[in-house]
């Protein structure tokens, strides 16, 4: 309870915050607005879309690879507890990351 009443409390602060920081500012010309004015023209909108894209297929890459080494690191435990399970229990024939056989692929 006491808890929720913090988080609460100090999202209400920085709202009320930021609110009276752009009031300071309306209907003044600062370099805030010429700042802004230049991002626009620059078209920042591409090179956002650019970055976040970027940085999404960057952030998938390293989910894969770190998905591939938590199966290898993995496997043998697992291998371990299914044989107790069913000692007749054949193998998937995968590689030992969780990847179909070279083989295997059309």
């Amino acid at each position: 309870m006491a808890r929720e009443l913090v988080r609460w409390v100090g999202i209400g602060a920085v709202a009320f915050f930021a609110y009276k920081s752009i009031e300071v500012l309306a209907g003044k010309t600062t370099s805030s607005n010429i700042v802004f004015s230049v991002l626009t023209n620059l078209k920042a909108n591409q090179y956002f879309g650019l970055i976040f894209g970027g940085g999404g297929i960057f952030y998938g890459y390293k989910q894969k690879e770190l998905r591939k080494k938590t199966v290898e690191r993995l496997q043998s435990r697992i291998q371990v507890f299914e044989k107790y399970i069913d000692i007749r229990r054949s193998s998937s024939t995968l590689t030992s990351a969780g990847d179909t056989r070279p083989e295997d692929k059309l």
